[in-house]
């Protein structure tokens, strides 16, 4: 059986894309935190070997302080990347992707290196894949789907605070030249929130989220798929998106056309 041709199969090529989306996204995120005067947030973000260190020293929240890219290549820089990590303040969280790391039978690996330095297995994290699509699809009864213009900027900012606060990390988005940030009301008020980062030819759609009195409404979908349309006319051939395995936000990404590349698997500290 042949793959459907608005289905491409998830080869390393392709995830490797899908990674480098993912990464690109989080650190022009960052960099964009860190350019406000002072660094208020703590950012950092530095190289070791293949992987990206992604360090926001106030908001400790695993999306924000991840080790994104860890190759075998990287194992004996885990000490470093650690320590690297404990001098920022931070606790990281090793981002481990399936198709870079090998199966513990495998040697060498990087998995008895990381429990040495004290790290353990905690969470997987699905890779989501798609091909963006120019075909405008409909939007549930009541709900409005437009992007951030300066007239909603409070808004937008407003949704973040209810779900996260700290609307500071958000806010910075609303004029990046890769970002575009959207805005989803319910019957007027403002109810959910997307964003978009477009780079290289891939759209990496990010930070999905609805105040809880708005939630089942359908304003993630109409976010998706508004997000799926706009990263066809900036030029994407391809989407890349990222959840929690078996939760509503992967649901609702499945419906709109993405696939699961893999699940990857988050190693942290076992203090």
């Amino acid at each position: 059986m042949t793959a459907r041709p608005d289905r491409p199969l998830p080869t390393p090529e392709l995830v490797a894309r899908v990674a480098a989306a993912e990464r690109d996204c989080m650190s022009d995120w960052l960099q964009a935190m860190a350019g406000l005067p002072g660094n208020p947030f703590g950012i950092t973000i530095a190289p070791f070997g293949h992987a990206t260190a992604l360090v926001c020293r106030t908001i400790p929240a695993q999306v924000f302080n991840r080790v994104l890219g860890l190759t075998v290549d990287d194992r004996d820089r885990i000490p470093e990347i650690v320590d690297f990590y404990a001098r920022n303040g931070a606790s990281p969280v090793f981002d481990l992707d399936p198709y870079l790391v090998p199966p513990y039978w495998i040697a060498p690996n990087v998995f008895p290196n990381l429990v040495r330095a004290g790290f353990h297995h905690g969470a997987f994290h699905q890779i989501l894949y798609g091909v963006p699509s120019d075909v405008v699809a409909s939007r549930p009864t009541g709900v409005e789907v437009r992007r951030v213009e300066a007239e909603d900027a409070d808004a937008f900012c407003w949704v973040y605070d209810q779900v996260w606060g700290g609307s500071g990390a958000v806010r910075v988005l609303l004029d990046h030249p890769r970002f575009r940030c959207y805005l989803a009301s319910v019957d007027g008020s403002p109810a959910a929130l997307g964003i978009l980062h477009v780079a290289s030819g891939v759209g990496s759609m990010a930070n999905g989220l609805t105040i809880p009195a708005f939630r089942n409404r359908g304003c993630q979908t109409a976010l998706l798929r508004r997000r799926v349309t706009d990263a066809s006319k900036s030029g994407c051939d391809l989407l890349a998106s990222q959840c929690m395995p078996g939760g509503s936000s992967q649901n609702n990404q499945l419906r709109v056309g993405l696939h699961i590349a893999g699940s990857k698997a988050w190693w942290v500290t076992a203090t």
